[in-house]
């Protein structure tokens, strides 16, 4: 059986992180090699993984966690289910360094014996800063979805395959603290798959009254 494609988009806010997993193609992040990645993703003594949401969606989990390194360093482990657990670390006082919300948006194409346009599943996950109170999700159709934030502030959000295919696709995150005042604005669209790329498509663009 082929594999899935994986294609994880990685913003500006993470291109400092140290990543490794298993069949991960990451866009904007530096290559590691096994010695600095078994070094960079060993938890700190007497550390332990901190489960965060773990949606269910198209009948499979994706887990998200989180655990301090040997450097101190926070680390985010995130589940692609069938596929890899990608891990990324961080100087904790970096997580915020380009505002209150830190979100890593991805997205993956099933393999098939056809030339596929769509992806199959697209996702965000990441931390909100504690002074954030609410985070809306806008699609590029306009509707909105309110996202749920734990204690420690972390989302993990996954689109299934049937909404993606009706055009329910995450444009971006608007953060806001209290009295509603917008603290933050990331746009966490997943862009094009390569077979689109190459057809000559054009990327999905939000409606001109939700932008």
């Amino acid at each position: 059986m082929k594999r899935k494609t994986i294609v994880i988009i990685v913003g500006v806010a993470v291109a400092a992180m140290v990543f490794a997993g298993v069949a991960l193609s990451l866009e904007g992040s530096p290559s590691v090699g096994p010695d600095r990645a078994a070094e960079a993703l060993r938890k700190a003594p007497g550390t332990k993984e901190k489960a965060h949401a773990a949606p269910r969606v198209d009948g499979q989990t994706w887990g998200l966690r989180s655990y301090t390194n040997v450097r101190g360093e926070l680390c985010l482990s995130r589940d692609v289910p069938g596929e890899a657990v990608g891990t990324g670390c961080l100087p904790a006082a970096k997580l915020f360094a380009d505002g209150p919300l830190f979100a890593i948006p991805g997205a993956r194409q099933e393999s098939a014996p056809y030339a596929k346009y769509e992806w199959d599943n697209q996702w965000v996950y990441g931390i909100a800063h504690p002074a954030i109170t609410t985070l809306t999700l806008v699609n590029m159709d306009c509707s909105t979805q309110d996202l749920t934030l734990d204690e420690d502030g972390a989302f993990n959000h996954v689109v299934g395959s049937a909404k993606t295919k009706q055009g329910e696709l995450p444009y971006k995150l608007i953060a806001r603290g209290v009295g509603g005042r917008v603290l933050a604005e990331k746009v966490v669209a997943a862009g094009l798959t390569e077979n689109a790329k190459k057809a000559g498509h054009q990327a999905p663009r939000p409606k001109q009254e939700c932008r």
